[in-house]
């Protein structure tokens, strides 16, 4: 969701008259791949005045975050639930939209259950009933609870705004608000050792560490910073959309087609069209070459690096990004977690999340 605040700054920058610029209808910006972040970018460009069109190899929009759809059942192939709505809300704002015209939100409390091998907690994002599950399981209770809360709020606003930052300058990394919150970073500690400032039972640091694994990490690796994850679940909440989280790249779709923006599904891009070291388009599967003002490929490197590029990278030269002779290098992956969803036969009354 991060990428939805930034992509607000980078595309939606005011004039010293604190008014957004419109762009010529006739600017034409391709974007190569319909995922969240080829969605909120169609979002607010082509709400902007820019002819925009969207090409994805899938079905259906929606990329890593679309539904898999059998025997009538569809499941999320990526998040299950939504942190942070009020970053989603915003976007759709900047669109001159509600979300919650669009989207059917469900706020989850609990947020979920957590099973361990002789207890249950019932985790909330209501203080009150959080603080009586806590006094309920653990022998230590909820005495820590409001100070995790209250420091952990001042490290993510601290935070918060270097995370959003644009960064393709080198004097972005020289910011003064950068610079104040590296004491925030808590390096060297990880955030199991971070939370022993708070908690001392181990099932209880557990409790607020699990969520590491959206980062593909173990909580006694992951940096002290993304600490800042267990707070945003209890200080903002999760939510459930209705029909699954597909639901939210299909409402940006809608709001695309709406300001004049095109969407072709089904239409893999195999590789670019270069031209004097300039991206001048694209080139389909198909054979057919679609050209452009602009190519924006919001797609994450190890993905991006499938073109065809041809051998060129990218090299960063006088704060602009230009195209250089070489492929790109590769990155590896890292490990995440799998969402399985399976049809049962029998009802278990268990909670959404456990």
């Amino acid at each position: 969701m991060v990428f939805f605040e930034f992509a607000a700054k980078l595309v939606c920058k005011e004039s010293k008259q604190g008014k957004i610029k419109l762009m010529a209808d006739s600017k034409h910006i391709i974007l190569v791949g319909a995922g969240p972040g080829g969605l909120c970018a169609g979002m607010l460009l082509s709400q902007r005045g820019f002819k925009v069109s969207i090409c994805d190899k899938n079905q259906e929009v929606g990329g890593r975050n679309r539904a898999i759809r059998l025997s009538g059942f569809a499941f999320d192939a990526g998040p299950t639930f939504l942190l942070m709505k009020g970053v989603l809300d915003e976007m759709f704002e900047l669109c001159g939209r509600r979300s919650d015209d669009y989207l059917n939100f469900v706020e989850l409390n609990p947020m979920y259950q957590l099973v361990y091998d002789d207890q249950k907690l019932d985790v909330y994002s209501q203080p009150e009933r959080m603080c009586a599950e806590l006094d309920r399981v653990f022998t230590e209770g909820s005495a820590a609870y409001g100070r995790f809360i209250t420091n952990e709020r001042d490290r993510f606003n601290r935070l918060y705004p270097c995370i959003t930052r644009d960064y393709s300058s080198l004097t972005a990394f020289l910011s003064l608000d950068l610079l104040k919150a590296l004491p925030w970073l808590a390096f060297p500690k990880s955030v199991f050792i971070n939370l022993g400032q708070y908690f001392n039972q181990e099932k209880m640091r557990l409790a607020f560490s699990f969520q590491s694994k959206y980062l593909g990490m173990s909580p006694w690796e992951c940096p002290a910073l993304f600490t800042m994850l267990p707070y945003l679940e209890h200080d903002y909440g999760i939510y459930h959309v209705k029909g699954g989280l597909n639901r939210i790249a299909a409402a940006m779709a809608k709001v695309i087609n709406e300001c004049g923006g095109e969407i072709h599904t089904h239409t893999p891009v195999q590789s670019l069209i270069i031209n004097n070291q300039q991206v001048k388009g694209i080139r389909l599967a198909d054979g057919e070459e679609i050209y452009a003002d602009e190519v924006i490929i919001p797609a994450r490197h190890y993905f991006s690096r499938k073109l065809k590029w041809g051998p060129i990278r990218f090299q960063q030269r006088k704060m602009t990004w230009r195209v250089c002779l070489r492929r790109p290098a590769f990155v590896p992956l890292q490990p995440k977690t799998q969402n399985i969803g399976f049809r049962l036969a029998s009802y278990f009354d268990l909670a959404r999340m456990t």
